[in-house]
């Protein structure tokens, strides 16, 4: 007597039904409402200032050599040995004056471009995921290498 014949792969997922929850189509979403004024223009102009102080005196820890090296070309004081860049407020203005207001983040797979900026609202993952498998240890925390 023999045996029944085990299902090939295409005959053992033929009657699963839909792999994956149906989804609406992509589309941009829009905010219609004004930003909230949470802050005054004077506390927003304190945050700055703030802000500029602490990157002028005491600067950030860059830990990317060509980034530090970026900077430097810049004109920000680095120290290597530190990892320190101190960035006077003239490059940092000069920048803000310089970027665009709304950006699109184009992905492999042009449909599915993120619009950032404006009036947009966005969601997306935030930075990936916080676990990695490595090919000799297996599944472990992410590190800044990965």
């Amino acid at each position: 007597m023999s045996e029944p014949r085990r299902k090939r792969g295409a005959e053992r997922t033929s009657n699963r039904g839909p792999a994956a929850i149906p989804q609406l189509p992509r589309r941009r979403v829009e905010n219609p409402y004004p930003p909230m004024a949470l802050l005054s223009a004077g506390q927003i102009e304190a945050i700055h200032q703030a802000s500029m102080h602490i990157l002028e005196n005491f600067g950030i820890e860059v830990m990317s050599a060509r980034a530090l090296s970026l900077f430097e070309r810049a004109g920000a004081k680095v120290d290597h040995g530190s990892m320190n860049v101190r960035i006077d407020r003239g490059m940092v203005e000069e920048a803000l004056r310089s970027t665009r207001s709304t950006y699109t983040l184009m992905p492999r797979n042009p449909n599915n471009a993120i619009h950032l900026g404006g009036s947009t609202i966005n969601f997306t993952l935030v930075a990936g995921p916080p676990n990695v498998h490595d090919m000799e240890r297996g599944r472990r925390a992410g590190n800044l290498d990965d």
